[in-house]
């Protein structure tokens, strides 16, 4: 055995094993953000469906059980529906803008993101999605 294979014996596994940390914190932040996505695209579900439901006659509290129902509990919703518009105006509303309704009903979702950091135990991001629709007879 010559003395230059002697020398780099195991080098492929030092290597291997000094990539593994940095691939796994690639990954991490590859699920983080695809949880954030879903997060955001639950939450404009939820509250579509919220005020879809209370726009159509139901209760405002089978109206948030319906969107509780459709996020699950991975997300911790809060979820508030009343006739109006809930907007702060610091957001756009998923369906119209509430102008132009004669009785609009508004539903406003909020999950929280869960955070894949290990020891980081009350990181609270939440998502927070809102939708007007008119009040219909279906």
């Amino acid at each position: 055995m010559s003395q230059r294979a002697r020398t780099e014996r195991g080098q492929a596994t030092i290597e291997i094993l000094g990539i593994i940390p940095i691939a796994a914190l690639i990954l991490g932040g590859i699920i983080q953000l695809f949880l954030v996505g879903y997060a955001a695209v639950s939450a404009e579900s939820a509250s579509r469906l919220a005020a879809r439901e209370y726009s159509k006659g139901a209760s405002a509290g089978a109206a948030e059980a319906a969107a509780r129902a459709e996020i699950g509990s991975l997300f911790e919703p809060v979820v508030e529906v009343a006739p109006g518009n809930l907007s702060d105006d610091s957001e756009e509303p998923a369906v119209g803008d509430g102008t132009g309704l004669d009785d609009p009903v508004s539903a406003r979702v909020s999950v929280k993101v869960p955070f894949l950091g290990i020891g980081v135990e009350n990181l609270n991001i939440r998502v927070t999605r809102y939708t007007v629709m008119p009040r219909t007879e279906d």
